[in-house]
C-alpha cells in the first residue's frame, strides 16, 4: 500500500472515435467506513492526439478522511456512456498529536510498531506524572509496548538516555485485564497492548502507570510479638510472628508459642498488587493485613507489616517490623533488670544485652529459675523495636526492647510474662502468674569497668532465717580489692567485665556453712545492681526466689 501526502494526475483514453467528455472519482474511506461525494477531476493543458484521450488531476479534491482509502474513478464520453473506471488503494497520511499520560511515580519506556514502517522515538519516562506527546497518523495501526525499568541508575539508549530510573511496574495499561476490573494488575515485564487505530475526534491518548515497585523496597524479614489483652495476656492469645516477603510478591513464615512450637503459614501465599494478604496458618490462625509502603522509596523510613490477627475468638492488632542489619552498625553492650510484680517472683531478673554486626544478641535469666539462661538473637529495626520471645521451662517472658545505635539508650517499656508451668528442679518455687504489663530497667554498660566504689549488699526473701545487708568494696570488673569482714555472710562478690553480670556468694545459714551464690546484673547509668538467689538447703524447698539488691553508699 502506498502512503500519500498528496494527489496526483491520471490519464483516461476512449476508443479512438471517442471523446471522452468528463472524468469522476470519489473515494471509500477502510477505517470508517464512509464513501465521499462524487467528484469531477480537473482537465490539465497537457495537448493529445485526439479528444479520446485526456489527462486530469484530483488534486483539487483530497480525501475527506485521514487513513486507508480507496480511490475510485470512472470517465464518462460524449454520449454519457460511462466507462471501465479503476481503483487505487492507498493511505492518506494525516498526523495528529498523540498524548502519553503516565501516572504514577515509577519509570519506564513507551515503544512504538506499525506494519508501514512508521518511525517513532520511544519515550523513557521519569517518576512525576508527565504526559508527553507524538505524532501518529490518524488511521494508522500502531503496537504500543510498555516496559517498566527493573534496574535502578539513569536510562541509556539511543533516544532514552539519560533520566533518573527506579525499579518498577507497569500498572493499569490498556488491556492489561479484560473484560476490565479495577484495580487491573500489574507486572514487572514488558507488556504489549492491544492494536491501536489513532482517530482525531475519539482515540487521541493512552493512559497508563509507572509505579515504583514497593515490594522491591518492602522485601525482607519482619518479626513481632502480639497477645490479645497486655493487662491479661494468655498462652492461647500470644504469639510471636516471623515472615519473610519477596520482591515477588511470595510470603512465608510461621508463628511461635508460648512453649516454643511453630505454626508455619499455608504454601503459595502471594501479596496483592496493594501490597494486602490474608495469611492462614496450619494451626488455624488468620492474619489479615499490609505493607505499610508509603515512603518506601526513603532507605532510612520505617517498614512495618500492619495487620490484624483472629486467634482463640480474639481479634488482635499486628505490627511487625522489617529486620534491617544497618540500622545499629556501632557495637554495644546494655543490661536489664526485670523485677517482679507483687512479689511474684521475689528476685530480679537479668538480661545481658551484646550489639555487634547489627544484631543485639541478648541472654536472658529470669527470676523464678537460676539453672537456666535463655539466649535470643535479633536484628534492629528502623522504628527502633526489637522484639523478644523468651521461652522458659515455666513460660514465656515477651515484649519489645526499644534500642539506639550502639545500645546507648535501651528500654524495655511494655514486657509481659507468663509463668503456667514449674520447673521439675524446684517444684515447690512459686505460683502460675502472670505478670502485664510492666517494664524492664535498662542501662548501657561499657564492657571494661563493672562498678567501683563502695556498696551495700541486701539479700532478702528466699527463705532466708535472717536478712542480710553488708558493706563491700568493688573495683572495676575484678574481685575485691579489700578482704571481707571475716564474720560477714557475704563471701565473695564480683562483676564480669565482659557482660556486666553480677555475682554475689554468701552463707545462706544452712547447716556445715552452706553456700548460695545470687545472680544479677549492674546498672552503670544508675550505679547499682539487681538480681535473685533461690536458697537449696537439705530437707528445705524453696517456695520464692530472693533479692539482691547493690547500693552504693
Amino acid at each position: 500500500m502506498r502512503r500519500l501526502r498528496r494527489l496526483r494526475s491520471g490519464t483516461a483514453s476512449d476508443d479512438p472515435k471517442g471523446n471522452i467528455a468528463h472524468v469522476y472519482y470519489h473515494y471509500i474511506n477502510l477505517n470508517t467506513p464512509n464513501t465521499s461525494t462524487n467528484y469531477e477531476a480537473l482537465p490539465l493543458t497537457q495537448p493529445h492526439a485526439t479528444p479520446a484521450t485526456k489527462t486530469f488531476s484530483v488534486a483539487n479534491n483530497p480525501p475527506p478522511l485521514p487513513g486507508t482509502n480507496v480511490l475510485e474513478i470512472w470517465p464518462v464520453d460524449l454520449a454519457g456512456q460511462v466507462g471501465k473506471g479503476v481503483t487505487n488503494t492507498f493511505f492518506y497520511q494525516v498526523p495528529i498529536i498523540f498524548t502519553l499520560n503516565k501516572l504514577g511515580d515509577g519509570t519506564g519506556q513507551v515503544s512504538f510498531k506499525d506494519k508501514m514502517g512508521d518511525k517513532v522515538a520511544t519515550v523513557q519516562f521519569g517518576t512525576n506524572a508527565q504526559s508527553p506527546t507524538v505524532l501518529l497518523n490518524v488511521g494508522e495501526t500502531y503496537t504500543l509496548s510498555y516496559t517498566p525499568d527493573r534496574k535502578a541508575g539513569v536510562s541509556a539508549g539511543a533516544t532514552t538516555a539519560g533520566t533518573n530510573i527506579v525499579v518498577s511496574v507497569l500498572t493499569n495499561a490498556p488491556g492489561m485485564n479484560v473484560p476490565v476490573t479495577l484495580p487491573y494488575t500489574n507486572s514487572i515485564k514488558k507488556y504489549t497492548g492491544p492494536d491501536i487505530i489513532p482517530q482525531s475526534n475519539t482515540l487521541t491518548s493512552v493512559s497508563f502507570e509507572f509505579d515504583r515497585d514497593r515490594f522491591k523496597d518492602m522485601a525482607g524479614n519482619y518479626n513481632a510479638v502480639f497477645t490479645a489483652d497486655v493487662n491479661n495476656p494468655t498462652p492461647a492469645t500470644s504469639r510471636y510472628l516471623h515472615m519473610t516477603v519477596t520482591s515477588t510478591r511470595k510470603l512465608s513464615g510461621y508463628l511461635k508459642d508460648t512453649i516454643g512450637a511453630k505454626d508455619s503459614f499455608a504454601a503459595g501465599l502471594l501479596f496483592d498488587a496493594a501490597g494486602h494478604i490474608v495469611i492462614t496458618t496450619l494451626g488455624g490462625v488468620t492474619i489479615a493485613g499490609d505493607l505499610a509502603w508509603t515512603g518506601s522509596e526513603d532507605t532510612n523510613g520505617v517498614k512495618q507489616f500492619i495487620g490484624s490477627a483472629s486467634i482463640a475468638t480474639s481479634n488482635v492488632m499486628v505490627v511487625a517490623d522489617q529486620e534491617n542489619k544497618y540500622v545499629l552498625p556501632t557495637a554495644g553492650l546494655a543490661t536489664m533488670e526485670i523485677p517482679g510484680v507483687n512479689n511474684n517472683p521475689g528476685g530480679t531478673g537479668l538480661a545481658m544485652f551484646k550489639l555487634k554486626n547489627g544484631s543485639i544478641a541478648a541472654n536472658y535469666i529470669l527470676g523464678d529459675n537460676d539453672k537456666q539462661t535463655v539466649a535470643w538473637p535479633m536484628l534492629g529495626s528502623r522504628s527502633g523495636n526489637v522484639p523478644q520471645w523468651i521461652v522458659t521451662k515455666t513460660g514465656v517472658l515477651f515484649g519489645n526492647l526499644v534500642a539506639a545505635d550502639g545500645l546507648t539508650t535501651l528500654s524495655a517499656p511494655s514486657l509481659s510474662w507468663i509463668r503456667n508451668a514449674t520447673f521439675p528442679a524446684y517444684p515447690t518455687l512459686n505460683s502460675v502468674f502472670v505478670n502485664s504489663p510492666f517494664a524492664g530497667i535498662c542501662s548501657p554498660y561499657d564492657g571494661i569497668s563493672g562498678l567501683t566504689g563502695t556498696f551495700t549488699v541486701s539479700l532478702t526473701g528466699g527463705n532466708l532465717t535472717n536478712d542480710i545487708n553488708q558493706t563491700i568494696t568493688l573495683n572495676g570488673g575484678t574481685p575485691p580489692a579489700l578482704a571481707f569482714s571475716s564474720t560477714g555472710p557475704v563471701t565473695a562478690a564480683s562483676v564480669v567485665a565482659a557482660t556486666g553480670e553480677l555475682k554475689v556468694t554468701f552463707l545462706d545459714g544452712g547447716p556445715l556453712k552452706h553456700k548460695t551464690t545470687a545472680l544479677g546484673v549492674v546498672l552503670q547509668n544508675a550505679t547499682n545492681g539487681a538480681g535473685l538467689f533461690i536458697r537449696t538447703v537439705t530437707g528445705q524447698s524453696p517456695t520464692n526466689s530472693g533479692s539482691l539488691m547493690l547500693t552504693p553508699q
